[in-house]
């Protein structure tokens, strides 16, 4: 027997092998125990006894994968919960809700009254405090638009927003409402139509921007980044954005689908500016030219957003079935 004085830190196992790599090291084990035991001539009990112990230690592993993963987050989570405390203290919402969606805890601050810049601010600070734990996300919405926004029939409100858990509720605050099936097909059935029609415009600068020469590619691909990223926007909450600045209406897109945020990578920030400079410099800026190995890359990123666009319009026509 094989005796090993190496003293390996306990969690080196998890650290060096990710979960899929340890599942194929094990599976590779057992062929190779299965195909030694049949060279020994070992009886059945041998072999069934030994399949036992392999699934033992199969479990064993994995109840101690999971309980890793859960000791890692819950810090995030203390730190969310005393973060939830201090906007309560400071900021008055009305009430406080949480949603989990893809392994991302939303949280939704409901807040007294504010104004659209007073929104846009707050919320830029608030997602600044909770950047540093990942996989949180909080939004803050207010009142008034809350109200606003029942009247109108805002689709994310009652996708996203409704179905939450409360983590907090002021005295004076009587809850969120609840949305029949009569009342729901018509909201997501017109927020996909206004996907659909910015979908459109976006698609035929597309193909405007396959036809056009290198000077004229870098506005077309521009505009049709832009159109649907706009539509995305003005489907689920009816927003128009006073902005051409791709990676600002990226970063509101991603509010809808956190793919969004990830399409230009932190190594990518200099496609992206240079993207964002065609919309202005393509048609002012006398000699601004888009070098040659850069415009594929370009057409290919916005490949990405058209795309995810229109995984949102499909969202969007199911939900209203």
């Amino acid at each position: 027997m094989l005796e090993f004085e190496t003293d390996h830190p306990p969690d080196d196992l998890f650290n060096l092998f990710p979960k899929n790599e340890l599942h194929e090291y094990l599976w590779e084990m057992l062929q190779g125990w299965i195909i030694f035991l049949t060279q020994r001539e070992k009886d059945d009990m041998d072999i069934a006894t030994r399949m036992y112990f392999y699934e033992l230690l199969n479990h064993l592993l994995s109840h101690q994968y999971q309980k890793r993963q859960k000791q890692k987050d819950q810090p995030n989570t203390v730190k969310m919960e005393a973060l939830c405390s201090a906007f309560i203290e400071l900021l008055h919402p009305l009430a406080v809700y949480e949603h989990e969606i893809a392994n991302i805890h939303h949280w939704y601050l409901l807040l007294p009254h504010l104004s659209p810049n007073e929104h846009d601010e707050l919320e830029k600070v608030v997602e600044f405090l909770a950047s540093a734990n990942e996989g949180h996300q909080v939004h803050c919405i207010s009142g008034s638009y809350l109200k606003k926004s029942l009247t109108e029939g805002n689709p994310y409100l009652w996708k996203e927003v409704f179905p939450s858990q409360a983590k907090y509720l002021s005295p004076d605050f009587e809850g969120l409402p609840t949305l029949s099936p009569e009342d729901r097909k018509p909201i997501f059935t017109k927020a996909a139509e206004r996907l659909e029609s910015g979908l459109d415009k976006a698609n035929e600068f597309q193909s405007l921007a396959k036809q056009a020469n290198s000077e004229m590619m870098p506005f077309l691909l521009h505009q049709s980044a832009e159109m649907a990223l706009r539509a995305i926007l003005m489907a689920w909450e009816k927003l128009e954005k006073k902005t051409h600045e791709i990676r600002v209406l990226l970063r509101y897109a991603s509010k809808y689908n956190p793919e969004f945020g990830s399409i230009f990578s932190i190594e990518e920030e200099t496609l992206l500016n240079l993207l964002d400079k065609c919309y202005a410099n393509s048609r002012y800026q006398a000699g601004f030219k888009v070098p040659e190995k850069d415009l594929p890359n370009l057409e290919f990123k916005v490949n990405l957003i058209l795309d995810l666009a229109s995984s949102e319009y499909v969202k969007l026509v199911s939900l209203a079935e």
